[in-house]
């Protein structure tokens, strides 16, 4: 289904006529045509008429899919899946799948969507892991790249632990820098918060001072006045296992405990992962 085709069933559908959404913007012969399919309009032209009509540019387009998901979003949602399930076969096939439209198209996101999701299996399986071609791959990706949108903080935020720690915390810089003008996103701002909780959980564990203060920092600006409340509950439990760790606080174990009282009620299997983490990892810095 075209857009003008698109919005005039919905507009239809609210009752509501060209005539009053014609106006200094686009004019009512502007709108029929585009409804017609006879002209295109600019986008910030279609914004408007869509802001006219209350509906969300995200919702527009969904319509315009037959009210599917794209495939990146399905895609996303698949692996998502899988990985909270711990599927690395199901992740695997992905991998090979992507491998295939890549040798098909010659597009290099199916390439970045592969490494992606081979540097999650990684992360469950340590024998598995992400060649240096790959992982240059994406280094190069990422370094062409002017501006940082959804996807690259998306890719980047799932391929931390394949980067040496010294790059991930160039490039975690460098994502707050280029992906700050999409932040408005909600949802860009959310890859970006998990881009940058994963890179601080690594400094911390290579013992990078400087680079924790910094990504806790940052993270924690981003957070302010939010009410991303799980995103807060990391950063909490991140908090006390820095302090711990540096500064041999005791007392910041009572942040951890705090942060693993709300993931049990949150979620068992996230509440799992970190207390597994926890006893792997800080519990040796305890007296």
């Amino acid at each position: 289904m075209i857009l003008g085709e698109t919005y005039r069933k919905i507009r239809e559908e609210k009752g509501i006529s060209i005539s009053s959404l014609a106006g200094a913007e686009i004019s009512k012969s502007q709108i029929s045509r585009f409804e017609l399919g006879e002209t295109e309009i600019s986008v910030f032209k279609l914004l408007y008429l869509l802001e006219r009509i209350g509906v969300t540019l995200e919702e527009f387009l969904l319509i315009c899919n037959h009210y599917q998901p794209s495939d990146f979003n399905t895609l996303i949602a698949s692996v998502k899946q899988a990985a909270y399930n711990e599927d690395a076969q199901a992740l695997l096939d992905m991998v090979e799948k992507e491998i295939e439209l890549f040798h098909e198209t010659n597009s290099h996101y199916h390439k970045l969507n592969a490494i992606f999701i081979e540097s999650i299996v990684s992360g469950m399986d340590k024998n598995h892991q992400l060649s240096r071609q790959d992982a240059s791959y994406l280094t190069n990706y990422l370094f062409s790249v002017e501006n940082w949108g959804y996807y690259e903080t998306l890719i980047l935020g799932n391929c931390c632990r394949v980067l040496s720690p010294d790059l991930l915390f160039r490039y975690a810089k460098e994502a707050l820098k280029k992906g700050k003008l999409y932040s408005p996103i909600p949802r860009n701002r959310q890859s970006l918060i998990q881009l940058l909780l994963n890179s601080l959980i690594i400094m911390i564990e290579n013992d990078l001072y400087e680079e924790s203060l910094f990504l806790k920092q940052a993270t924690k600006n981003i957070l302010a006045d939010s009410t991303d409340f799980f995103e807060q509950t990391i950063l909490l439990y991140l908090d006390g296992y820095l302090e711990l760790k540096f500064y041999h606080n005791q007392k910041s174990l009572l942040k951890i405990k705090e942060a693993l009282k709300i993931f049990e009620l949150f979620n068992k299997t996230i509440y799992k992962n970190y207390k597994q983490y926890f006893e792997k990892h800080i519990i040796h810095l305890v007296d």
